[in-house]
């Protein structure tokens, strides 16, 4: 228990020091407590850490252990410049009813993953695609045609396609003149062969209505080359010669959360 653990007065000082805070480096700290030199600064944060009353992130950055327990996306936010994306961000729209135990932070171009005890952080770059944020109970969060966009881009990062098909099914009513607005800014002919699959797909397995400049612009940029709909996924799969996409997750797959999603929507009319 945190209140069994014995503090010196400098301990005490410190922590005190962090009162309201998300994260602190040791310069901010020092600010903070001017009666004590950088280096004792430097030491007693590490033991405070050793503790487990603080949890060091990553160089010269600290995170008071309570607080990323009880606020993880805002302590994610603090470490990372970017916004909440990928699950995560499906999460906050309400999108996405599995519980999440790793946050993602689009960024510019920070890779790296921290461990925040119970949650862990992954950064993901996004070079100059790390745009279209909103606000979610005060966090930048991408927004849901953004969200979409970005779960096409990086599938690995949300679930797979279920949670992408799911969480297009659940949202209903799409912003597409955004989401198309993001694939005209940062073309790829990869992303747009398997976008456009599982966006016709949708229509065939759910009747699920893209509209039809949305299919046009999708089919009219694809090149010659055959790519797979889940990179680093199986090698075999159904061939799509309109897309040039391998199937390599396969319908059952990506919609295997049908039945189960209408005998809920069943129960709940009833």
């Amino acid at each position: 228990m945190d209140s069994e653990i014995r503090l010196s007065e400098t301990e005490k000082r410190v922590l005190q020091s962090l009162k309201g805070k998300l994260v602190a480096t040791p310069g901010e700290v020092a600010e903070r407590v001017p009666e004590y030199s950088i280096r004792t600064v430097y030491n007693t944060l590490h033991t405070l850490s050793s503790k487990g009353l603080l949890l060091r992130v990553k160089n010269g950055l600290y995170v008071v252990k309570g607080v990323a327990r009880e606020k993880p996306l805002r302590a994610a936010l603090e470490i990372f410049d970017g916004y909440i994306a990928f699950s995560t961000a499906l999460k906050l729209h309400k999108l996405l009813d599995e519980r999440i135990n790793r946050i993602y932070v689009a960024t510019v171009d920070t890779s790296v993953v921290v461990n925040l005890g119970r949650y862990t952080v992954k950064a993901v770059p996004l070079r100059r695609r790390a745009t279209g944020m909103t606000l979610i109970n005060g966090l930048y969060t991408s927004t849901i045609p953004k969200t979409l966009f970005d779960c096409f881009l990086k599938p690995q990062y949300c679930g797979d396609y279920s949670a992408i098909t799911r969480a297009l099914y659940t949202a209903r009513r799409v912003d597409w003149d955004e989401f198309l607005t993001y694939l005209r800014h940062f073309p790829s002919s990869p992303l747009y062969q398997r976008t456009g699959y599982v966006l016709e797909l949708m229509g065939e397995e759910l009747d699920f209505h893209v509209p039809d400049d949305v299919i046009e612009y999708l089919s009219e940029r694809i090149e010659r080359k055959t790519v797979f709909l889940l990179p680093g996924g199986r090698r075999g799969g159904m061939i799509s010669e309109k897309w040039r996409v391998v199937d390599n997750v396969g319908r059952l797959r990506m919609f295997l959360w049908k039945d189960i999603y209408n005998q809920t929507e069943s129960v709940l009319f009833f």
